[in-house]
């Protein structure tokens, strides 16, 4: 038997569905913030602080009797005589400075590896009105072995790794047309020296280049955005689109429930032929020419189909008009011939009088008739509306070209959905009778 669907049932479940999504839909758009905190620089600055070595070697096989050692050579501390550290600081900015003063010192100092330290001044405070600032220090390896072996000798300790730091102490003060800068900076060159002070240790250097970026600004209030697969619209516009959402489908499926609650009841052989539309014959013989037989009546048509599933026959279907109490009733007669035996099952209902059926021509002419003119308001609206917000707000308000303007997404689903509004709008404008189907009562036999 071919599964037969109702089309009202499907069209109500598939409302009910678009209304649960509607909800979720409303139910997450309404939990996120409709709008976001940004931050926008109106300065940009920069402060780069370098240091630049310079290894002198002592004459070798290893290096071929070079003074100089290349940046990529391993510095061992028995060929190292000096080394020379140049430092530059520069700072940068986007906007014209009306001050600047940098104020900096540059201090040094001599580590043991989870021991003493010992500090250094290698730069007094000073003050500079220049953006840049350069400074160059020696290091000889030779006086600091003797400096450590004299506090070891001291101490009476003893490290595998000791650590000198450069650290250079700025302080910028500046002024612009977007506000004060008030920045510190504070880079750390740091040369380890690894292996103690018997000359079998190697030299390495860490820190060497520092960047660090500031910008004045404020924070500005704009629409959040919510995109998915490349489409973009506001969170405030998505929350507003789920309520309209939800009030179009509410009112949807309860204009659908209402229709179908008052439609009139399908007619009994309607219903019967498209359960069992399979195994039903329809006779033309009158009933008064039948033969008789042994007539069996069963209480439902499923004990009638059982029967004619058992004995595989087919069901046999019979209709006459009948008076009773001034009405037309139209009796229908389902039965199954077994031999001498007939299966039977008869149903009745009332035949419908001619002048219900014009009065329900009227009434669904009329019902039609509204239901095209709320069709057509609604066109109307939706017009006015996707229109408004696709040129009018956009051309007239903000001053920008169509072509310009259809690069949003929103904007472009503005215009698509203006444009099939125009047309609902044309093709709603039908003569209300090219719509209307009239229906016409079948001829009854007397």
């Amino acid at each position: 038997m071919m599964l037969r669907l109702d089309k009202g049932k499907i069209a109500l479940a598939l409302l009910c569905v678009l209304l649960a999504a509607s909800v979720y839909g409303a139910y997450y758009f309404w939990r996120m913030p409709s709008s976001e905190d940004h931050y926008v620089a109106t300065c940009r600055y920069q402060q780069e602080a370098d240091f630049t070595t310079v290894v002198t070697l002592k004459p070798s096989i290893l290096y071929e009797n070079r003074t100089v050692l290349q940046p990529d050579e391993i510095a061992y501390l028995s060929l190292v005589n000096q080394v020379r550290v140049s430092f530059r600081y520069r700072f940068t900015c986007d906007r014209p400075m009306s001050t600047f003063l940098m104020r900096y010192s540059v201090e040094g100092s001599l580590e043991a590896e989870g021991g003493w330290r010992k500090a250094f001044t290698l730069t007094p405070e000073e003050t500079s009105s220049e953006t840049e600032l350069t400074e160059t220090y020696t290091l000889d390896i030779a006086e600091f072995n003797q400096l450590i072996q004299r506090i070891e000798e001291e101490t009476g300790t003893y490290a595998p790794k000791y650590t000198y730091k450069i650290a250079p102490r700025i302080q910028v003060e500046a002024s612009t047309d977007q506000g004060p800068i008030s920045e510190k900076c504070e880079p750390t060159m740091t040369v380890t020296l690894t292996g103690g002070t018997e000359g079998r240790g190697r030299l390495d250097f860490d820190g060497l280049n520092n960047t660090r970026e500031g910008s004045l600004g404020h924070y500005e209030t704009r629409e959040a955005v919510w995109s998915l697969y490349g489409l973009r619209s506001t969170v405030r516009n998505m929350q507003y689109a789920s309520c309209v959402a939800i009030a179009c489908l509410s009112t949807c499926l309860g204009y659908a429930a209402w229709w179908r609650m008052r439609s009139p009841p399908q007619p009994l052989i309607e219903r019967v032929k498209r359960k069992y539309g399979e195994k039903i014959v329809e006779s033309s013989e009158p009933p008064n020419k039948r033969i008789e037989k042994v007539t069996i009546k069963v209480k439902s048509i499923e004990d009638l189909v059982k029967t004619s599933e058992e004995t595989i026959k087919p069901i046999i279907h019979e209709e006459a008009v009948l008076e009773k109490e001034e009405l037309k009733v139209r009796c229908h007669i389902f039965y199954v011939l077994d031999a001498d035996v007939r299966y039977e099952f008869t149903a009745e209902e009332i035949a419908e009088p001619k002048k219900k059926i014009a009065k329900n021509n009227v009434k669904s002419s009329r019902q039609a008739s509204i239901s095209l003119h709320l069709l057509r308001m609604g066109a109307v609206v939706a017009f006015i509306w996707y229109f408004y917000w696709a040129f009018i707000h956009e051309v007239f308000v903000w001053n920008k070209l169509i072509w310009e303007s259809i690069k949003n997404t929103q904007i472009l689903i503005n215009y698509i959905c203006s444009i099939a509004s125009l047309l609902l709008i044309i093709l709603s404008t039908v003569p209300i009778k090219r719509l209307t189907v009239k229906l016409k009562p079948k001829l009854q036999k007397e």
